[in-house]
């Protein structure tokens, strides 16, 4: 005991003196020196200044139990006198400290991002928190939250290198550490000013009032009250405490300060729903926060893609930079490969762009059919989307078709209308799996009703920040992809047809993207678009 006491003590005092925490010397041979004492007691394991370490541990006194964690540390940690900031990583249910790096392959996202001075360097501090949720449990018997809060902050900023405040901790994490992730700052804002929850595993209240018994409580109701019950009485006080549809609605002003980034799959079974739901409550009482729902499920796949993308912002907001409210195309042909030229059809304007040689040959084309509402200048708007789509309109061979849905209203033209006019004056593909139909903003509103009205006109309709004024039974033969950004109020309506899609079983894609209502994001959103706009289009 004597000589493992010895080696602890210069173990840490090394550590110590190379971290410049000179200060905490005293302190720290004194408690080895107790623990050395005391057999009851296990001696916490050293740091451990390799840069990914699986199996740190130190022993809680509130949990009365050892608690491990894995660490990622900086490059040049042991090179640097630098402080840090610090970003906690939660697992998911039934994984533990080390799954971040063996499936989450964090450390090569970690390391590319660094080596492009995308991020800065921080401590990657993951903690195992077997099935718990990350928070109190209603009985008391097992305070992870407690622990996290006031024994492993406290620990990982005496020993390493941390710049110890709320402005430089971050919390990430996906599924059940996804929650962790969100209710561990806005529980603690004191402590953490970054919530990243990605695939956050939480349900709506109508959700867990109908989870089976057994699922409600082994993973549930043990936690946070209602074991046996059913239905509504499943909604304990403790629960709604640690409910965010209920919380949000109450922010104190801490809270309301803290970031948030929220990412989740548009085809996760059941925590997708619970995201929009979220997203749309955060809208409503004007909370700040930042949404993604890209293509994916509850997979590694798409945590990498999260976490790779949620990254760069716990730097920016480290930083006290602010993240852009759109992100740009940047995928403009440098000219037009195509020709541009407007025609009358039944007294509206269509604005025309025709593939690459297509007076040399005689093949038929495609149709994309744009119903386009203009924010500032028309001409050089459409100028842009013919420019952003002249690549896939080369490789799909199609001609693109803007126009006004509002001035075909006016003017009592249908698609239909326009379909007959295409097919007389053009060469076209007149089967319906060869034309598509974008609408954005009104012009969007007018897409989605004439899909419903006559869905043997067109087999794929892309709505863009589009607010829906009426809903409708969904056509079975159609594929609809909705796309906004996550500051337009759109949301709310296309975030409801997505629900309608998944509920009736009708094929989609569902987006909400970095954006606001502008034309830059519009052009964002379409081009992200463009590999299901591609997959559409037939090509024989």
């Amino acid at each position: 005991m004597i000589t493992k006491f010895f080696i602890v003590a210069g173990e840490q005092i090394r550590q110590l003196l190379s971290c410049g925490k000179l200060a905490l010397f005293v302190a720290c041979f004194t408690s080895v020196m107790f623990v050395a004492c005391d057999k009851t007691k296990p001696i916490d394991n050293p740091p451990i200044f390799n840069r990914y370490a699986e199996n740190v541990t130190f022993y809680s006194k509130i949990l009365n139990r050892d608690v491990s964690f894995a660490l990622y540390l900086p490059a040049d940690y042991n090179t640097s006198k630098a402080d840090y900031g610090t970003v906690y990583l939660l697992h998911g249910w039934g994984d533990n400290q080390t799954a971040w790096v063996a499936g989450g392959q964090v450390n090569t996202i970690i390391n590319d991002l660094e080596a492009k001075g995308i991020i800065d360097s921080y401590i990657y501090v993951m903690p195992y928190a077997l099935k718990s949720y990350y928070v109190n449990y209603y009985t008391n018997k097992f305070n992870y939250m407690d622990m996290f809060v006031d024994e492993l902050v406290p620990y990982i900023d005496s020993l390493y290198r941390t710049k110890p405040d709320a402005t430089h901790r971050a919390v990430a994490g996906y599924s059940m550490g996804g929650y962790g992730a969100l209710i561990l700052p806005y529980k603690h804002p004191e402590v953490f000013s970054v919530s990243v929850p990605l695939s956050m595993s939480w349900r709506t209240h109508e959700q867990y009032c109908t989870e089976s018994q057994s699922v409600w409580d082994s993973q549930f109701g043990r936690i946070f009250g209602g074991e046996g019950l059913s239905g509504e009485a499943r909604l304990t006080e403790y629960y709604l405490q640690h409910d965010p549809l209920t919380f949000f609605e109450h922010l104190s002003d801490a809270q309301k300060k803290v970031n948030l980034w929220m990412d989740c799959g548009d085809d996760e079974e059941q925590l997708s729903v619970t995201a929009v739901e979220l997203h749309t409550l955060l809208q409503n009482n004007n909370i700040p926060h930042h949404m993604r729902i890209r293509n994916g499920a509850h997979t590694w796949d798409y945590w990498h893609a999260g976490i790779r993308e949620a990254l760069p912002f716990i730097t920016k907001m480290m930083n006290s930079l602010t993240e852009p409210d759109i992100t740009e195309a940047t995928r403009l042909a440098i000219g037009l490969t195509g020709e541009r030229h407007q025609v009358d059809a039944n007294g509206c304007t269509l604005d025309i762009t025709t593939p690459k040689n297509y007076n040399e040959h005689t093949d038929s084309c495609h149709v994309v059919y744009l119903a386009y509402d203009s924010y500032q200048n028309r001409t050089e708007e459409l100028q842009k989307i013919a420019l952003l789509l002249d690549s896939l309109q080369g490789d799909k061979n199609f001609i693109l078709v803007a126009f006004d849905a509002l001035q075909l209203s006016e003017k009592s033209v249908d698609l239909s209308m326009l379909i007959d006019f295409m097919n007389a004056n053009y060469r076209v593909k007149k089967q319906i799996y060869h034309r598509v139909i974008i609408g954005n903003k009104e012009s969007g509103d007018w897409v989605y009703n004439t899909g419903n009205i006559n869905p043997a006109l067109t087999h794929a309709v892309y709505l863009f920040n589009t607010n829906l004024l009426s809903q409708h039974e969904l056509p079975t033969n159609e594929f609809y992809y909705l796309s906004a950004g996550d500051k337009s109020m759109t949301c709310t309506s296309l975030s409801q047809l997505y629900l309608d899609c998944r509920n009736q079983n009708i094929s989609y894609q569902y987006r909400v993207l970095n954006g606001n209502d502008s034309f830059e994001t519009f052009l964002y959103l379409l081009q992200e678009s463009i590999p299901y706009i591609g997959l559409k289009l037939n090509k024989f």
